[in-house]
């Protein structure tokens, strides 16, 4: 079975995608305005953040490995994320998201 690429205009960015996967450099998808800061949690961080909130990696909402910003940092099945979103009214929100 042969996937073809297929290729979007959106507010003066061409978007290439072949299947689910984003081919395009991470830092276009990273340094966009609309795109959040994601980090991927160490192994003490994430032992760290499960004990403070008494988690389990179950609990955690997830986010798919073949999101963009994902795939540009590089992370895997199982790592834990810190996004860090603007907030009008907190002025910054994390959030953690399971790569599932």
């Amino acid at each position: 079975m042969l996937i073809y690429p297929f290729f979007y205009k959106r507010r003066g960015y061409l978007y290439c995608f072949l299947g689910e996967v984003c081919l395009l450099e991470p830092n276009v998808i990273l340094n966009h305005s609309l795109v959040p800061k994601h980090e991927i949690l160490s192994k003490t961080a994430t032992e760290k953040l499960l004990k403070e909130y008494n988690l389990t990696k179950d609990r955690i909402p997830k986010i798919l490995p073949a999101d963009p910003a994902v795939q540009a940092i590089g992370a895997k099945r199982g790592d834990i994320l810190r996004i860090t979103r603007d907030s009008l009214t907190a002025g910054e929100a994390v959030y953690y998201r399971l790569v599932a």
